[in-house]
């Protein structure tokens, strides 16, 4: 949602342009399926909640790179939502990258590998952003 705000709006003395790009790891961009989930008691999600908060219905205010990574042994859940984002974001998403090895809590832990795909490409990532 950062990359979706218009920050200049939130407060002038801010640039438009304060977020120049976004890596999202394991993310969930669209909250409309955790209206079934039985936690959902617990954050009150209703559709229209869901549907204000989640990323795919809203747009960077301009084409930003944006990568997405979720770790290869996380359910097939995690890469449809990058794949759903790709999908509706797809002037800014460069790139998906399944992380080897790596389940929703440890694909975490691979971004302090420096020797691992994860970090190499988020560095690559960060060091190409203007």
């Amino acid at each position: 949602m950062m990359a979706t705000t218009r920050w200049d709006a939130a407060d002038p003395a801010l640039p438009a342009d304060l977020v120049k790009g976004a890596y999202a790891i394991s993310g969930l961009f669209d909250l409309m399926p955790m209206l079934q989930f039985s936690f959902n008691a617990d954050i009150r999600l209703d559709a229209a909640s869901a549907k204000a908060m989640s990323p795919v219905e809203h747009q960077p205010p301009w084409p930003m790179p944006v990568g997405t990574a979720a770790g290869a042994l996380e359910s097939d859940a995690f890469r449809r939502q990058a794949r759903l984002l790709a999908e509706r974001w797809p002037m800014s998403v460069k790139g998906h990258l399944d992380v080897p090895g790596c389940h929703h809590l440890s694909v975490a832990e691979a971004l302090a590998e420096p020797s691992g795909e994860l970090f190499r490409s988020v560095r690559a990532f960060v060091l190409d952003v203007d």
